[in-house]
């Protein structure tokens, strides 16, 4: 049986303008990545701490591995399921912003943990260029595209802040896929993050993706800008069965949570809105009869448009009317589908077992997260692959 060569990782270590200092290759170890949906990649990883490529001084006067002046870029070799190879893949990038040191009996180790730029984006307030200064008034945006909202959000900053990369927040605004949405009208609190302005945004009707880069003709730029209506595709191929077929999952753990249920549900403008300043209640009949009136209200301080507010009324109702079903799977390396090439976050896949997991599980559902874990000799693992049972999956 030849070598499983599509699972192979490995780390590079740069300095802000992504020139490489080190390869972690063998360096590092307890290496995993953290993928979720309209979040922050997180990826994680452990050395020795008297290990020359973690200790000894850069050109830059700082130690090789440096909490804030290193970015950590992880790739992946790629196969097309007929054993011909592609070269290295960037999967996952991110800035260096937590180093652990920790000295024990006999040894010490050092865990580094890099985020992508979502999470940066956690650090700067929200800015619009036409006020004078950053974090001093709400910033509106009526009735503009949700699209060119999510670009203006992180251009501002662009424009306004002190970088120490050259790529600013590493983000590149020009290279991605940027679909165009329908118009929104929204007031962003003074003082929030760009990065929770995001997930506002996400909650108002798209996804936000930040697809992995590595370019030396780009220097510093560990991303690229993808905003979508629905990131994903139905990959009929991509199956999960635990007890079905191939039996290609070894764990499968289902959360049925009620205690989120809401089958009335009122959403209103501000604070103290009254009856004219909210949507209408909108009701799932079939959850009342089946589980009694459950109720949902929720105010929203930041101006945004009764039309959007419905229908963020109609998720809910879509996502909470009955339970939040959750799904979390552990694959089997040599018979799950291959993540990455066949599948990935937002994709829908195909998910079995019999009723020996007490309900039977039988159709498609949503990837909205999973953990890689990479071994010393660099082969992974997927954990906890996180999925959902949506009422109907993207057509």
């Amino acid at each position: 049986m030849g070598v499983d060569i599509h699972r192979h990782w490995r780390y590079l270590l740069a300095d802000l303008d992504g020139t490489p200092i080190s390869f972690y290759d063998t360096q590092a170890r307890q290496r995993s990545i953290e993928y979720t949906l309209n979040d922050t990649t997180v990826i994680r990883g452990v050395i020795n701490s008297d290990n020359p490529q973690a200790n000894i001084t850069f050109t830059d006067g700082f130690p090789y591995l440096s909490e804030g002046d290193r970015l950590l870029y992880a790739f992946r070799r790629d196969y097309d399921g007929g054993g011909s190879t592609y070269p290295w893949t960037c999967r996952a990038a991110g800035i260096i912003m937590q180093v652990n040191d920790t000295g024990g009996v006999d040894n010490a180790d050092t865990e580094f943990v890099a985020y992508d730029p979502w999470q940066y984006l956690m650090s700067l307030p929200v800015v619009n260029t036409s006020f004078p200064s950053a974090g001093t008034y709400d910033v509106p945006y009526a009735s503009i595209n949700l699209d060119q909202i999510v670009v203006a959000l992180i251009q501002n900053a662009h424009d306004t802040y002190t970088f120490a990369n050259p790529a600013k927040t590493g983000i590149d605004l020009t290279s991605g896929t940027i679909e165009s949405l329908p118009p929104a009208t929204i007031e962003f609190q003074r003082e929030t993050s760009i990065g929770q302005c995001l997930q506002q945004c996400c909650e108002l009707g798209c996804d936000i993706v930040l697809t992995p880069v590595y370019d030396p003709l780009r220097p510093g730029v560990m991303c690229e800008l993808n905003v979508y209506a629905y990131a994903g595709d139905l990959r009929p191929d991509a199956t999960f069965a635990w007890d079905k077929g191939r039996r290609s999952v070894v764990d499968d753990s289902r959360q049925i949570d009620g205690t989120q249920r809401q089958n009335n549900v009122r959403y209103h403008l501000r604070a103290k809105a009254d009856s004219t300043e909210g949507t209408d209640i909108a009701t799932e009949g079939a959850s009342v009869t089946r589980f009694g009136d459950y109720y949902g209200t929720q105010y929203f301080p930041a101006e945004t448009s009764l039309t959007q507010l419905s229908e963020q009324v109609q998720q809910t109702l879509s996502e909470f009317s009955e339970n939040k079903r959750t799904v979390s799977l552990g694959p089997v390396p040599e018979r799950s589908p291959d993540p990455f090439t066949e599948w990935y976050l937002g994709d829908f896949v195909r998910v079995y077992a019999s009723k020996k997991l007490r309900a039977s599980q039988s159709g498609y559902q949503r990837v909205t997260g999973f953990t890689v874990e990479i071994s010393d000799d660099a082969l992974e693992t997927v954990r906890d692959l996180r999925v959902y049972i949506p009422l109907e999956p993207a057509s």
